[in-house]
């Protein structure tokens, strides 16, 4: 399953914790400011979160499968919690 919500003015992540099977997650160009509800997403691969607000990188932990993160034209001035990913 993939979901895709580009240009939409989102400002936060909801919780997709019914999408359980989703493996891509596009949310482009939006106004995001905090990764967040994700936890839930164990077979995610793909998480694109080009061009929002985000400032910190958090809260990937659980995200085991993720073998692509796009966080291009983002604010980020904190890194953490990527020791866990392995791809």
């Amino acid at each position: 399953e993939s979901l895709g919500l580009i240009r939409h003015r989102i400002t936060k992540i909801k919780n997709y914790a019914r999408m359980k099977n989703l493996r891509s997650l596009c949310l482009r160009w939006n106004l995001i400011t905090k990764i967040e509800n994700l936890s839930s997403l164990q077979h995610l691969t793909l998480l694109n979160l080009y061009d929002n607000q985000i400032t910190e990188i958090a809260g990937l932990e659980n995200l085991t499968n993720l073998e692509t993160l796009d966080l291009s034209f983002n604010r980020i001035e904190k890194i953490g919690g990527l020791d866990t990913l392995r791809n």
